[in-house]
């Protein structure tokens, strides 16, 4: 004799296989405009945005989404400009320091006018 399966077990052995995969699955994202974040099911979190800086300062401080684990992220930037006349975009130059859980600071050079960053690492 067969036996019939409802959804509900279906629904179960579905939530049982999740929990014992191996491979780290997404638990959480976010995105407003050019913030965003994603977190997976071993705590391992991607987040990014865009920072649009002002010439009158040097370091803009740049605070995280999620609180990372510890300062052992990677870090991507990509910085650039806008030529008011043409509308083209110009790669710009950029540094950072006072890396923290929480935030980091970038140092821009004077034709930058956006920096687009991406930090991934463990979170807390």
């Amino acid at each position: 004799m067969q036996q019939k399966i409802h959804i509900g077990m279906l629904a179960d052995i579905r939530r049982t296989r999740l929990d014992k995969m191996s491979f780290p699955y997404i638990i959480e994202s976010y995105k407003n405009g050019a913030s965003c974040y994603i977190v997976y099911s071993n705590k391992w979190c991607e987040q990014c945005g865009e920072l649009y800086t002002n010439k009158s300062q040097s370091y803009f401080e740049i605070k995280f989404l999620k609180t990372m684990a510890n300062t052992q992220y990677n870090i991507v930037f990509s910085a650039g400009r806008v030529s008011a006349g043409t509308g083209n975009s110009y790669g710009g130059a950029f540094d950072y320091s006072s890396l923290s859980t929480t935030s980091m600071k970038i140092r821009e050079d004077n034709d930058t006018s956006y920096v687009r960053w991406k930090i991934s690492g463990y979170i807390a």
